[in-house]
């Protein structure tokens, strides 16, 4: 999303040093409006996307399922979403900034919250 907030650059921007410090693969946008690493499974913070490669849908699961709590939601393919619980807050890849209005991250209606601000 652009313009990003702006505190992100300035939060990507001590991953980004200590990503190129540690010689980690990454990638980042040219403000810093986002940030693409590769590593192990760590929930990151706005604008740092993870890559992960895993070896099962088991390894997914493990990693799902003991920091769900940590996470607003799950992008996968269509195939993948239907081999995971339905609890889960799933979408599919490119649907993460186009959420429904029925959607309440945090437990917050979006809807509610929207009408509150007039």
């Amino acid at each position: 999303v652009f313009p990003c907030h702006v505190t992100t650059p300035g939060t990507l921007e001590m991953a980004r040093a200590l990503l190129k410090a540690v010689d980690a693969p990454h990638a980042y946008g040219d403000g810093l409006e986002f940030l693409v690493s590769r590593g192990d499974a760590v929930v990151q913070g706005p604008g740092h996307v993870r890559w992960v490669p895993y070896a099962s849908i088991g390894e997914i699961n493990d990693f799902v399922g003991n920091t769900i709590e940590e996470l607003q939601c799950v992008a996968g393919r269509r195939a993948l979403l239907s081999q995971w619980p339905s609890h889960w807050p799933l979408v599919e890849l490119g649907d993460t900034q186009r959420p429904t209005l029925d959607w309440c991250p945090d437990g917050i209606d979006t809807v509610d919250f929207l009408t509150g601000l007039a």
